[in-house]
């Protein structure tokens, strides 16, 4: 993860959750979707008050069908308690996983 990516993913967190967080580390996930496996790079920041979890993931999903880029934030929070949990509750919960090349690929299986 490089310093460019590491910026916009707290400015992310910032917006969302205020204050001024810290950058802890990056982790690499990686899970498989269908026959492809997927992969990102996840930030872990450091929340401060008045924060409603210690810590939250952030990652960039780039869409270049549509020239963009969506970062995602998710609070260390109930079963969110690492950057794998995160990535998992995040594709459950919005029930559309990174589309693939692979039109054939199926949901996630964890």
């Amino acid at each position: 993860m490089d310093d460019a990516e590491r910026n916009a993913l707290r400015a992310a967190v910032e917006l969302l959750h205020g204050g001024d967080p810290t950058f802890r580390e990056a982790r690499r996930v990686s899970t498989s979707m269908g026959r492809s496996i997927m992969s990102w790079d996840v930030a872990v920041f450091e929340l401060h008050a008045p924060a409603t979890a210690a810590l939250c993931y952030a990652w960039s999903d780039p869409k270049p069908a549509e020239l963009t880029v969506h970062h995602r934030v998710v609070l260390h929070t109930g079963a969110v308690r690492s950057p794998e949990s995160a990535i998992r509750s995040f594709y459950l919960v919005d029930n559309s996983p990174p589309r693939t090349s692979d039109s054939s690929a199926s949901p996630p299986s964890w």
